[in-house]
């Protein structure tokens, strides 16, 4: 085992086979130079990679998440089903993480690899997102969904269309103007999204939609940010003009994100929530359930602590 920067296994070949948050491009924006890959092989064929972040706060290392990144965790290219040595890289690369005070990650962990977690002294907290798997019909798509959200839809489809932009700025204020109603401020860096945007686009793996009156390309009641790797296409971020309360706009903007991601044969994932009318909205949409996990370990002697900061952590 050994400790590799990022540009080491920066190629192609690796970077194709990882989830687009594990990708060195997407951690460049989100994580900035805090960020590291933790690498180990059991042959050309098979390999473990473990992304970290490291952020020091009151004299202690942390190891995070950063921003818009809704999973890390080990990852294991394999070609065969070596079930015995995946899961030996998985400890191995957890063991050798260089020394920290507090570790947490949102992870998607097999069945089989959780006992390696538990066994680690690490706390494993239950998470839900939502998923449509698109390998079916758009009819049976469409027919998931709830009458409600389907009535949106159509209402949405008869004065609006969807474009896709290069330009982030009418996203931007679409987001500003979410939080402004709402009367927070955006928890996560709105200069780090519309990074992400450009960034994406150059790597030919995320969009932006924005729907928008007929005729009129200047008009955004709704607009979508999406990216995607081998295997899923993922909303990240997404919000609504005050013009659009009965949420016409935003139900027939993601009806078109999952028929696109049906063309490029991905699932959509919506990256969704533990708050309990947003879930409602996304499983709207016919979408199912899917664990993943909060992972937690904290040096003994910071236990007392680790409650005290988990609110700034």
């Amino acid at each position: 085992m050994k400790m590799i920067k990022s540009e080491e296994i920066n190629t192609p070949n690796i970077q194709d086979q990882l989830p687009v948050f594990h990708q060195s491009w997407w951690l460049d924006v989100v994580a900035k130079s805090s960020w590291n890959y933790m690498i180990e092989s059991e042959d050309e064929n098979t390999f473990g990679v473990l992304p970290y972040l490291v952020e020091r706060k009151f004299g202690f290392r942390f190891f995070g998440m950063p921003s818009y990144t809704p999973f890390l965790g080990p990852v294991i290219i394999s070609h065969e089903d070596k079930k015995e040595v995946k899961l030996e890289l998985i400890r191995s690369l957890l063991d050798q993480l260089p020394r920290y005070h507090m570790f947490k990650q949102n992870m998607i962990i097999d069945e089989g690899a959780l006992k390696i977690f538990e066994e680690g002294g690490f706390r494993l907290f239950e998470r839900v997102t939502y998923k449509i798997l698109t390998e079916v019909p758009e009819k049976y798509l469409w027919e998931k969904m709830s009458t409600t959200r389907r009535r949106r839809i159509i209402k949405g489809r008869e004065k609006l269309e969807i474009r896709e932009v290069e330009s982030a700025a009418e996203f931007i204020k679409i987001q500003e103007k979410t939080f402004l109603r709402r009367e927070i401020e955006p928890p996560q860096s709105l200069e780090i999204l519309e990074k992400l945007v450009y960034q994406s686009m150059e790597q030919n793996s995320g969009i932006l939609l924005i729907a928008g009156l007929k005729n009129d390309p200047d008009d955004c009641r709704a607009a979508g940010f999406f990216v995607w790797d081998r295997f899923t296409m993922y909303y990240i971020a997404g919000g609504y003009d005050d013009s659009d309360k009965r949420g016409e706009a935003m139900s027939f903007l993601l009806w078109n994100g999952i028929l696109l991601a049906k063309e490029k044969n991905l699932t959509f994932d919506f990256e969704g929530s533990m708050v309990l009318g947003i879930a409602e909205f996304f499983r709207s949409f016919g979408s199912e359930a899917s664990i993943y996990y909060q992972v937690v370990k904290v040096k003994p002697f910071l236990l007392r602590l680790y409650f005290l900061l988990k609110g700034l952590f």
